[in-house]
């Protein structure tokens, strides 16, 4: 899904017909509003608190100066905030019984590659999740999230060591996740997070 936004954003940054349909919007909007028009502020030669390009018109300069950084920062926070790392971060929530049947063996490979250092026993991995899903599977009620599933009776950490330590360390970064949504500190709130719990 991101990969698809992603691909609509890039070819409208290079789509000068785009901008012009936006900004006769614009035009017309503050016609409405009857402000006067839109115009660009004053340049200057020294100009450093805001953005001072050079354009002929006012619509090259709202091009030059919003238009093509918003995208640009949108196609960024797109990188940082799905990246493929920070996408492998949160595998671990396919293990919430709830969700545990769309699981393939590639998220189970991804899930191995990307977490085998926090998991105690990494080698009994494959065999401990099947186990775990057949015992979701004949369930009625199933937990929905993290902390519901961690909290659950039927969850052993004697014989679900890595699914276990794999939950507490998906409820920890959810919990982070939270609180650190600035940019690009999200990422290196998780990342730190996890480098901690490895210690």
């Amino acid at each position: 899904m991101i990969d698809t936004v992603k691909a609509l954003v890039k070819p409208t940054r290079d789509d000068k017909t785009e901008f012009d349909t936006v900004f006769e919007k614009a035009t017309a909007m503050a016609e409405v509003a009857d402000i006067g028009g839109i115009k660009a502020p004053r340049r200057c030669g020294r100009q450093t608190q805001r953005s001072n390009v050079p354009a002929d018109n006012v619509q090259v300069y709202y091009r030059r100066a919003v238009f093509l950084p918003f995208l640009d920062s949108m196609i960024q926070q797109f990188d940082i905030r799905f990246g493929e790392r920070a996408v492998s971060v949160v595998r671990a929530l396919a293990l919430i019984p709830n969700n545990i049947h769309q699981t393939t063996d590639d998220a189970i490979d991804e899930i191995i590659s990307y977490y085998e250092v926090y998991m105690p026993f990494p080698d009994s991995f494959r065999q401990e999740f099947r186990l775990w899903k057949e015992l979701w599977r004949v369930q009625n009620e199933k937990p929905t999230t993290l902390t519901s599933t961690i909290t659950d009776p039927i969850v052993c950490s004697t014989i679900f060591p890595n699914i276990v330590k794999l939950l507490g360390l998906a409820t920890f970064i959810d919990k982070r996740n939270i609180k650190f949504t600035r940019k690009g500190k999200l990422v290196i709130k998780i990342y730190q997070t996890l480098s901690r719990e490895i210690q």
